[in-house]
């Protein structure tokens, strides 16, 4: 039981880092999109 708790918060985590990494690289391009524009 304890087993399959643990790799179910392993499986939220692996979401929630692809989720944030993708924030970030979105994140980034539109920054990157933005500062050339007012540049």
């Amino acid at each position: 039981m304890s087993h399959h708790i643990s790799s179910s918060i392993n499986m939220v985590k692996g979401d929630v880092l692809k989720r944030a990494r993708f924030d970030i690289y979105f994140f980034n391009f539109l920054q990157g999109h933005t500062s050339e524009e007012y540049a």
